[in-house]
Protein backbone atom coordinates (compact mmCIF):
# COMPACT_ATOMS: atom_id res chain seq x y z
CA UNK A 1 0.00 0.00 0.00
CA UNK A 2 3.05 2.27 0.17
CA UNK A 3 2.92 4.31 -3.04
CA UNK A 4 6.71 4.70 -3.20
CA UNK A 5 7.18 0.93 -3.19
CA UNK A 6 4.40 0.47 -5.76
CA UNK A 7 5.90 3.18 -8.01
CA UNK A 8 9.38 1.59 -7.79
CA UNK A 9 7.93 -1.83 -8.66
CA UNK A 10 6.00 -0.32 -11.57
CA UNK A 11 9.14 1.40 -12.87
CA UNK A 12 10.99 -1.94 -12.65
CA UNK A 13 8.21 -3.71 -14.59
CA UNK A 14 8.29 -1.03 -17.28
CA UNK A 15 12.09 -1.26 -17.65
CA UNK A 16 12.04 -5.06 -17.67
CA UNK A 17 9.26 -5.45 -20.23
CA UNK A 18 10.80 -2.75 -22.45
CA UNK A 19 13.87 -4.98 -22.82
CA UNK A 20 11.91 -8.12 -23.72
CA UNK A 21 11.81 -9.24 -27.32
CA UNK A 22 9.53 -12.23 -26.68
CA UNK A 23 5.78 -11.98 -26.12
CA UNK A 24 4.77 -11.86 -22.45
CA UNK A 25 1.72 -11.75 -20.23
CA UNK A 26 1.82 -9.48 -17.21
CA UNK A 27 -1.11 -10.05 -14.86
CA UNK A 28 -1.70 -8.86 -11.36
CA UNK A 29 -3.26 -6.67 -8.75
CA UNK A 30 -1.76 -3.26 -9.37
CA UNK A 31 -3.86 -1.59 -6.64
CA UNK A 32 -4.30 1.29 -9.07
CA UNK A 33 -7.62 2.34 -10.51
CA UNK A 34 -7.92 3.07 -14.22
CA UNK A 35 -7.01 6.72 -14.73
CA UNK A 36 -4.91 6.96 -11.54
CA UNK A 37 -1.32 8.23 -11.58
CA UNK A 38 0.22 4.72 -11.65
CA UNK A 39 -2.19 3.62 -14.38
CA UNK A 40 -1.26 6.64 -16.48
CA UNK A 41 2.39 5.49 -16.24
CA UNK A 42 1.60 2.25 -18.11
CA UNK A 43 3.67 2.51 -21.30
CA UNK A 44 1.98 2.41 -24.71
CA UNK A 45 3.65 -0.94 -25.50
CA UNK A 46 1.61 -2.57 -22.71
CA UNK A 47 -1.62 -3.80 -24.31
CA UNK A 48 -4.52 -4.02 -21.85
CA UNK A 49 -6.45 -7.24 -22.55
CA UNK A 50 -9.70 -5.88 -21.11
CA UNK A 51 -9.51 -2.65 -23.11
CA UNK A 52 -8.80 -4.67 -26.25
CA UNK A 53 -11.42 -7.39 -25.83
CA UNK A 54 -13.62 -6.57 -22.85
CA UNK A 55 -16.95 -4.95 -22.47
CA UNK A 56 -18.66 -3.43 -19.48
CA UNK A 57 -16.83 -1.95 -16.55
CA UNK A 58 -14.31 -4.68 -15.67
CA UNK A 59 -14.38 -3.65 -12.00
CA UNK A 60 -12.61 -6.02 -9.62
CA UNK A 61 -12.62 -4.27 -6.21
CA UNK A 62 -14.08 -4.60 -3.65
CA UNK A 63 -15.19 -8.19 -3.93
CA UNK A 64 -16.75 -10.75 -1.61
CA UNK A 65 -14.21 -12.77 0.37
CA UNK A 66 -14.56 -16.13 2.02
CA UNK A 67 -13.17 -16.36 5.54
CA UNK A 68 -13.34 -19.59 7.54
CA UNK A 69 -15.75 -21.14 5.05
CA UNK A 70 -18.25 -18.30 5.48
CA UNK A 71 -18.92 -15.63 2.90
CA UNK A 72 -17.96 -12.17 4.10
CA UNK A 73 -18.71 -9.16 1.95
CA UNK A 74 -17.37 -5.67 1.90
CA UNK A 75 -19.84 -2.82 1.51
CA UNK A 76 -20.80 -2.15 -1.17
CA UNK A 77 -21.02 -5.70 -2.45
CA UNK A 78 -20.61 -4.84 -6.12
CA UNK A 79 -17.11 -4.04 -7.35
CA UNK A 80 -16.62 -0.33 -8.06
CA UNK A 81 -12.99 -0.07 -9.17
CA UNK A 82 -10.76 -1.82 -11.65
CA UNK A 83 -7.38 -2.42 -9.98
CA UNK A 84 -6.41 -5.74 -11.58
CA UNK A 85 -4.94 -5.96 -15.06
CA UNK A 86 -3.84 -8.44 -17.70
CA UNK A 87 -1.29 -6.83 -20.01
CA UNK A 88 0.59 -8.19 -23.00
Amino acid sequence: LDSSVRNAELAWLIRTTAQMSEPYILAGDFNSAAGSYPHRQFPPFWRDAFAEAGSGFGHTFPSPATVGGRLRTFAPILPLLRIDYILT
